[in-house]
């Protein structure tokens, strides 16, 4: 299972260069300042900021706090919850699906690139001594109700066994791509109706483009894509009209083979 993204600019140069490398790889760093001037606006808090702590809201004043994991690429995450497949109508292995929850499950294990495991640590922050007033989430990770009051010592992201984040992370080079979100490589997906609940939290009208989902099979040489093909197509149809162009003038206009009179020395006035 895959969401698509359309009109968002993940190649953009300011944007591919806004995260922090050490922090990904775990290193535990506490002040803003330690961190790279690229994952500017999103380093530091930028306004007050407000989180519970101890059943308290606490007032986090601007500049103070350090955001985990800092710049664009990870506040832009896609956020939306896309549930397993529900069957509503039909007939699987002789049960019917009306009157039972008859499910196909997707996990998210294994679908990031394994060197992404080279990439991604747990942090060293995450300790009984952390103050998280100090350590806080994106911004628009806070619409996501296991961050939406700040990070805690139960709740804070293991990055490296946050694949769907690691996903995220590795930038398409188009403006229109899918991402994988889960997978199931054990079971067969048979013809019936099946039903997916979204729960919608990634706005797609900030960057004027649309969101969508695609359930594709893969193969050995990966999942369908027909970007490749429609490209060879292009450049061969390309190069014969070009063989075509220069076979007629070839015909109306010949050239002799090794003809001296076109080098530079026979030609002294040119």
């Amino acid at each position: 299972m895959y969401y698509r993204l359309t009109n968002f600019y993940q190649n953009n140069r300011k944007y591919v260069k806004s995260f922090d490398l050490n922090q990904l790889k775990g290193d535990p760093i506490i002040d803003p300042e330690g961190l790279t001037l690229d994952c500017k606006p999103l380093r530091e808090n930028s306004q007050e900021t407000f989180v519970i702590k101890d059943g308290q809201n606490v007032t986090i004043p601007v500049g103070s706090a350090l955001i985990y994991p800092c710049g664009l690429i990870a506040n832009s995450m896609f956020s939306d919850d896309l549930s397993n497949l529900t069957c509503i109508a039909g007939t699987i292995e002789g049960t019917s699906c009306s009157g039972n929850t008859i499910q196909y499950l997707f996990n998210t294990t294994g679908i990031a690139w394994a060197n992404d495991n080279l990439r991604f640590r747990n942090s060293q922050l995450n300790s009984p001594n952390t103050d998280w007033t100090k350590v806080i989430p994106p911004p628009f990770w806070r619409r996501i109700p296991t961050w939406e009051n700040g990070y805690n010592s139960s709740n804070f992201p293991d990055l490296s066994k946050f694949e769907r984040f690691q996903v995220w992370m590795r930038t398409a080079g188009l403006s229109t791509f899918r991402k994988l979100y889960g997978q199931n490589l054990s079971e067969k997906l048979v013809a019936a109706t099946w039903q997916i609940d979204i729960v919608d939290r990634f706005d797609a009208s900030l960057f004027s483009g649309t969101k969508s989902v695609v359930i594709s099979s893969i193969s050995v040489i990966g999942g369908k894509n027909p970007f490749l093909g429609q490209a060879y197509i292009t450049v061969g149809v390309i190069c014969w009209i070009f063989g075509i162009i220069l076979l007629l003038r070839h015909m109306i206009r010949p050239r002799k083979l090794g003809d001296h009179s076109y080098l530079s020395w026979n030609n002294p006035g040119k």
